[in-house]
């Protein structure tokens, strides 16, 4: 009945949605936001009620760690939309959007991995963040209003709000210009 409007949509190339949003998925062998430029992925876990990712990239190690660098499984919970035409633009507007600008926010852990994982390899931060996907429920996560006896109530979660990301993305909500220039990876070590 509309398709005279997604045919507007269509002509237009300034319009459309985002590889991301279609694809559910976007991966680049070069990272803009992993540590010397290494393989990263951004997910689309929901974005139903806001929007959560899964984002798999390299990070400096801190000098417990006893190497150079390690892979980091995360969630992010966002209010931004996050995407682009192509993987490399949704993955810097991640960068844009998490390092920048600070547009995350912590959520709530039962235990060590629900949220935040350090591996050792790429595909084990993979496997780690499928395994976040599969036990991701926004009760436990993010809490909210449930309906307890006939009655709303608001659910806060058990467990602990995990701040680990905030080491992983930072608190100046603005990088010097620059660490800016050289890209989003602002060398400090992950948590």
């Amino acid at each position: 009945m509309f398709e005279f409007l997604k045919s507007a949509v269509e002509d237009n190339p300034h319009a459309g949605t985002g590889v991301l949003a279609r694809e559910g998925i976007v991966y680049a062998e070069s990272g803009p936001n992993s540590y010397q430029e290494a393989p990263e992925l951004l997910l689309l876990v929901t974005n139903v009620a806001g929007y959560i990712y899964g984002h798999v990239h390299q990070r400096k190690a801190a000098p417990e760690y006893g190497r150079e660098s390690v892979w980091v499984a995360v969630l992010v919970e966002s209010s931004v939309l996050v995407d682009g035409r192509t993987p490399g633009e949704a993955l810097l507007c991640a960068g844009d959007a998490w390092y920048r600008h600070c547009s995350y926010h912590p959520m709530y852990a039962q235990s060590e991995d629900d949220v935040l994982a350090v591996r050792d390899s790429f595909e084990d931060a993979c496997k780690v963040m499928a395994e976040m996907v599969r036990h991701y429920d926004p009760l436990r996560r993010h809490g909210g209003e449930r309906e307890v006896d006939g009655v709303w109530v608001i659910h806060e979660p058990e467990g602990r709000m995990d701040l680990r990301i905030m080491d992983l993305y930072g608190l100046s909500c603005a990088l010097n210009e620059e660490e800016i220039a050289a890209g989003s990876d602002d060398g400090r070590p992950v948590a």
